[in-house]
């Protein structure tokens, strides 16, 4: 009616059914000259617009409900690794603490290489390192005990017969006493004596001062991981070990050399080889090819010094050279 009397005519209206939209209507008149003769009128509904917002509407719900879905997944399965993997080192905790002075169980090494990875290598590592030390100690403690009854019987045999004996074989008799029991407390001393930290070099040179010590280090700061007393009986073991085999008025030469990954001691005298059958045998417990030398020798010293350096990840091995013995270690930086 409007655009029939010559005006913009417009009206909006919301539908009654199903999807609300708002129809918009409007009329605009068609002039002759200055006459109306007619009218044209248009409509347009917000229907469509509403169908693509819907549309838009139902793609990110399917969106976040799919993202939901996969971050619920990828929790629960990340917990559960975490938990298993977890409930798997108490396990084998549990397990290897339920032996008595020795490990029952082990620590499996994870194959991923996050935090409980790192954790169970390191746990895997220091249970090898305990059960080593456990069977070590075990080993020695039987090996000693063993040594240890063998000037025991003789203290106790001869004690026994002394007196049913008179003159000479009572002093024979006294005299096995006191040496057996020299025996015993050297074996002791030989254990006690781990805990020594001596001013090497300097101290070799204040007691053998007829001996001549080298020493030659490498120019490059080195560092390694151990305690110190440890070490110090190692080089004290080995450098007692080079005097003692030195020939007179010969030095004992002392190296030091390093590269990325080790540093290198090698301690040489000047003296006799050792016999071939022996080379395998010399850092064995109790073993020494020097008795008819000197009786004050409890073969611990090369097996002690073995043990220490292999508890550091390192070697150590003995070698003929050209007029003389060298022991070779290593150790990690």
């Amino acid at each position: 009616m409007a655009a029939l009397d010559g005006r913009y005519g417009a009206v909006t209206r919301l539908s009654s059914e199903g999807q609300r939209s708002v129809s918009l209507y409007i009329a605009i008149p068609v002039l002759n000259s200055e006459t109306v003769i007619g009218a044209v009128l248009c409509s347009q509904s917000t229907f469509r617009i509403l169908q693509d917002m819907y549309a838009i509407r139902l793609v990110l719900l399917k969106i976040f409900l799919w993202s939901f879905l996969f971050a619920l997944i990828i929790s629960i399965v990340l917990a559960y690794s975490i938990s298993f993997r977890i409930q798997r080192l108490r396990n084998e905790a549990e397990s290897i603490r339920t032996g008595k002075g020795k490990l029952e169980g082990y620590f499996t090494p994870s194959i991923f290489m996050d935090e409980i990875g790192y954790l169970s290598f390191s746990l895997a590592d220091l249970a090898s390192r305990m059960d080593k030390h456990f069977r070590y100690t075990a080993s020695f403690i039987q090996d000693f005990s063993h040594e240890f009854k063998n000037p025991l019987s003789v203290v106790r045999t001869a004690s026994e017969m002394i007196p049913d004996s008179t003159g000479e074989q009572q002093y024979r008799f006294l005299e096995l006493i006191d040496q057996n029991s020299r025996r015993m407390e050297f074996l002791l001393d030989s254990i006690t004596e781990l805990s020594l930290i001596a001013h090497l070099i300097p101290g070799f040179q204040l007691k053998y001062p007829h001996r001549e010590w080298k020493l030659k280090e490498t120019p490059i700061r080195s560092k390694v991981f151990g305690t110190k007393d440890k070490l110090s009986r190692v080089f004290i073991n080995i450098l007692e070990n080079a005097n003692s085999f030195a020939s007179s008025g010969t030095p004992v030469e002392i190296v030091l050399t390093a590269n990325n990954s080790q540093i290198r001691i090698t301690i040489f005298n000047y003296g006799s080889s050792i016999p071939s059958v022996d080379l395998d045998r010399i850092f064995d417990r109790f073993y020494s090819n020097r008795v008819s030398r000197e009786h004050k020798h409890s073969g611990l010293g090369l097996s002690i010094s073995q043990t220490i350096v292999q508890s550091y990840n390192g070697s150590i091995k003995a070698e003929n050279k050209d007029k003389g013995v060298i022991f070779i270690i290593d150790l990690p930086l």
